[in-house]
């Protein structure tokens, strides 16, 4: 009956701590896995929705459409001499946004063998996600006309515009369940069964010759705020 008492402490919980509100840090196992754990960190916000920008020295996870919540994953050293990474957050006082991706993101920490004192394992490849930070698009630069059924968002010169219209198809596609096309060179999307309602996407350059990508729905719908706001 008093066996939960006996019970061995997993790396996370010996490890990792949260230890304030805004503060998280972690034991590393080796110094020279910076680069994996960067690849895992933004993995695991990509998925749950956050944009990760490659600071170089740090790392930074927004999430999407909502700037208040974020974090930022830097290294160091503590008290012990001992590698540590620190993740500083910005959460919801109403409710935690930010936190349990933290956790979730611990947890892969441990399943790749990053935590001190595991035994170090092959490692399978990491998909990155993260975005440079040259390639990052502001608030200040979008722009929603009045009647907000159009969208501009200038755009850098070196983005990837394959990997870019690929993504917002797949945003389009999953969650709003809209069917792309391609019509005269333009991007489209419809929904399904109603060809009358259409968004195009448009990528070109404004009178000051920079890069702008233009969004334009034939008609208001209560989701393209939302739509909008997510890319």
């Amino acid at each position: 009956m008093f066996s939960w008492f006996f019970r061995k402490s997993t790396p996370v919980e010996l490890r990792t701590a949260f230890v304030d509100d805004h503060t998280w840090v972690a034991e590393l196992n080796s110094g020279d896995q910076l680069q994996t754990i960067k690849e895992l960190f933004a993995s695991t916000f990509d998925s749950d929705n956050f944009v990760v920008i490659d600071e170089e020295k740090s790392v930074t996870a927004v999430l999407s459409g909502d700037e208040r919540y974020q974090c930022t994953l830097t290294f160091g050293y503590n008290g012990d001499n001992r590698r540590i990474a620190v993740i500083s957050y910005i959460d919801s006082e109403e409710e935690d946004i930010v936190k349990p991706t933290i956790n979730a993101f611990a947890l892969e920490m441990e399943n790749y063998s990053l935590l001190f004192e595991q035994p170090i394992k092959e490692q399978k490849p990491i998909e990155n996600c993260m975005v440079p930070m040259k390639e990052v698009i502001y608030e200040r630069d979008v722009i929603i006309d009045e009647d907000g059924n159009s969208i501009s968002v200038m755009l850098r010169e070196n983005v990837d515009l394959k990997k870019m219209l690929s993504k917002i198809g797949k945003l389009a596609k999953d969650k709003y369940l809209l069917e792309a096309k391609t019509d005269n060179g333009k991007l489209e999307f419809h929904e399904k069964g109603n060809e009358a309602f259409r968004i195009v996407v448009q990528v070109g350059r404004n009178n000051d010759k920079q890069r702008v990508m233009a969004l334009t729905a034939s008609e208001k719908r209560v989701y393209w705020k939302e739509f909008t706001k997510q890319l």
